[in-house]
């Protein structure tokens, strides 16, 4: 990937402000990152700061204190990243006057919403509004993008992914914030004929997963269906190709009822070339041997289609959409269900 893209991106992540001095002096040593289109810069600082004034104030405040790391006159320095102007703007200056604008930004409070950029590829790039910082009082999981949602997206997108598997009709269980409905949406848009977004908490669905489809630019029309789905309470859309879900094993209370949802969904679809890819962040063994187990004991076949603890490869490429190491290995598990072969 383009040095400059990178650093780019690591703003889009909100990469921690106390480490951004660091990690910019380290890739100008290594030369790694040479130098810096300084419209571009702007363009994108002023991006964030759309969202996120707080984080732009801070990081202008790092440039400003490490500025010696910029050059930006003609002649090539040493150790220092060469700024290419653009209509006699200089960094220095705009980086004073933002800092002045916006010195009055108070830190937010932890339920402020934040807009994420997840760089999955050169193509694809996916927008999630969250709150990073919060589980809410009501349990729900959704207010953030977990790591194996992530992967799974990855995976689907660009990591191995069976190019014929049939996903005309297609469900995402647990959707959270809808970063692998989305990333499917923008990779496959010709192949999925209707898409379900489903989730069990209504307030989730109304409010943050739908600004996220809105946010790329999708549009919640009669091909994608946000849905509420309550496991084993709520009606499984009929004819289901593909079924994925990610991180919903973070509770061995809610594996029964994941398990069965997941036996319905092939049972209401009655296809054999039905398959379902579930991604499980392993934070605890016994919980996903419980998976493992009830699945089985349901008749559903289980097979590991992909793991980052036995790949290097794909978790150094989760770790590079994140830019930090994974809490845990993460498992894809293609799952399929032998009655309807």
């Amino acid at each position: 990937m383009d040095s400059e893209l990178a650093f780019y991106d690591r703003l889009y992540q909100r990469f921690p402000v106390n480490q951004l001095a660091g990690y910019l002096k380290e890739t100008i040593s290594r030369k790694e990152l040479i130098s810096l289109h300084i419209s571009k810069f702007i363009e994108v600082l002023c991006d964030i700061e759309g969202t996120n004034n707080f984080y732009t104030k801070n990081v202008i405040k790092v440039l400003i204190d490490n500025i010696g790391l910029f050059n930006e006159t003609v002649e090539p320095q040493d150790n220092t990243l060469q700024i290419i102007a653009n209509n006699d703007i200089y960094l220095s200056d705009w980086l004073y006057e933002k800092y002045i604008e916006l010195l009055d930004i108070q830190q937010p409070t932890p339920t402020t919403k934040d807009v994420i950029q997840y760089r999955i590829n050169n193509q694809i790039k996916i927008k999630i509004e969250e709150s990073p910082y919060l589980i809410s009082a009501a349990g729900t999981t959704g207010f953030r993008t977990w790591e194996a949602a992530v992967y799974l997206t990855k995976y689907l997108i660009d990591l191995g992914f069976p190019p014929e598997t049939v996903m005309e009709n297609t469900l995402e269980l647990g959707s959270g914030t809808g970063m692998v409905s989305i990333g499917l949406v923008k990779k496959y848009k010709d192949q999925i004929t209707t898409l379900y977004i489903t989730d069990g908490d209504s307030q989730l669905l109304e409010g943050q997963l739908s600004r996220n489809v809105m946010l790329n630019g999708i549009d919640s029309s009669d091909s994608v269906k946000l849905q509420k789905l309550r496991w084993n309470e709520d009606h499984i859309p009929d004819n289901l190709d593909l079924i994925v879900a990610a991180d919903v094993t973070y509770d061995s209370s809610v594996i029964p009822s994941l398990c069965h949802c997941i036996l319905d969904c092939f049972k209401s679809s009655n296809k054999c070339s039905t398959v379902c890819y579930l991604a499980a962040t392993r934070r605890n063994q016994e919980t996903i041997a419980v998976f493992e187990q009830h699945c089985s004991d349901l008749g559903l076949t289980v097979k590991l289609a992909a793991c980052t603890d036995s790949d290097v490869n794909s978790c150094k490429i989760v770790e590079d959409i994140l830019f930090k190491p994974l809490i845990a290995p993460i498992n894809i598990y293609k799952i399929t269900y032998s009655a309807n072969i």
